[in-house]
């Protein structure tokens, strides 16, 4: 789940908007979860990775619905990891910077100033290369965490907001 974003202020949200964006980013991506949650737990050796984004550890203004459902997806990650853990189910958040997609050409031309290199852009690829390599278990002690993976240009700004907001539980991959 890549899910999508409006950029709206908190004024301009609306409930509907609210749950629009619940359902897409964190109440779909928690449907496929339970239904596959049997096999996975029956077989085990599993890994579920939600893709997230770095706009839930540094929300962008007007990012208000976007930012606060993927904050919940992380969080259905670390239920799962917790529960699946005796069972050899592991779940990660990976929460990229900007793809360049056609949703973000959409929304940058008007809606977010580029900031400490945070306009800077992933590819599709180095994306799927990431979830690749946590689905070969590559990445299986960091289970449960977000694994934060900015642009090369914005790894410096994504460190540094790290640093002056700790929280732990957060690796950025450069």
């Amino acid at each position: 789940n890549a899910g999508t974003a409006k950029v709206m202020s908190i004024g301009e949200t609306t409930p509907e908007e609210m749950r629009a964006m619940s359902e897409l980013n964190s109440i779909a991506p928690a449907t496929a979860v339970n239904a596959l949650w049997p096999t996975m737990t029956r077989h085990g050796d599993a890994r579920i990775v939600n893709v997230s984004s770095l706009a839930q550890l540094d929300p962008f203004p007007g990012f208000f619905a976007y930012a606060s459902s993927k904050a919940a997806l992380h969080l259905q990650t670390v239920v799962a990891n917790a529960e699946g853990e005796p069972h050899g189910v592991r779940a990660f958040t990976l929460a990229p910077g900007v793809v360049d997609t056609p949703l973000h050409r959409a929304l940058m031309p008007e809606g977010i100033a580029p900031v400490d290199g945070l306009s800077s852009t992933l590819t599709s690829a180095e994306v799927a290369k990431v979830i690749a390599d946590i689905a070969a278990g590559k990445h299986d002690t960091r289970a449960g965490w977000i694994l934060a993976l900015p642009a090369p240009a914005a790894v410096s700004a994504v460190r540094r907001w790290i640093i002056e907001h700790p929280g732990g539980g957060v690796e950025i991959l450069s």
